[in-house]
């Protein structure tokens, strides 16, 4: 029915969650997901909105947010639909926050995502801070376009001690 909804799937045991709602319209319900595990990575989804005025807002938002509620130094994953085409919020969360892109890391360039019949946006993301990226890929089989209009992403990241 065009809910936006937020999950995340984590192996390691959460030890705190919290869903920040920045809707900025009233049809339109978007927000981003925290988690922390019980090893203390901080894992956070995203789903921002289609307008770029309201993908500002809602970027820094999150940009305040993970200044305020994570340690500077801890392990980050962000990732989700950031509906950013342009790749206006690419540069924010690297210059505030620190991440790098994963798919850039290794592929040289951010993945094309939408829409999944013939990705040619680049609307999905996986940001990292603390880890190795070994490995990060589009999924672009017929399979994973029969479940959403958007290709799935994977990174292979590793824990830098």
């Amino acid at each position: 029915h065009g809910h936006h909804g937020n999950a995340i799937l984590s192996e390691v045991p959460f030890k705190f969650w919290h869903n920040v709602d920045v809707s900025t319209f009233n049809y339109s319900q978007r927000g981003f997901l925290h988690g922390i595990t019980a090893t203390d990575v901080h894992l956070i989804c995203v789903h921002f909105g289609l307008f770029e005025n309201e993908r500002r807002q809602q970027a820094s938002k999150l940009v305040n947010y993970v200044k305020e509620k994570v340690p500077h130094q801890a392990p980050v994953i962000l990732a989700g639909d950031f509906n950013d085409w342009r790749k206006s919020i690419d540069k924010l969360l690297s210059k505030e926050l620190g991440l790098n892109e994963a798919h850039r890391q290794v592929n040289k360039k951010i993945a094309s995502t939408y829409p999944s019949f013939r990705p040619i946006l680049a609307m999905d993301r996986i940001y990292q801070r603390g880890f190795q990226v070994r490995n990060c890929s589009v999924m672009r089989n017929r399979e994973w376009r029969r479940l959403s209009d958007h290709c799935a992403m994977m990174a292979e990241l590793r824990l830098r001690h």
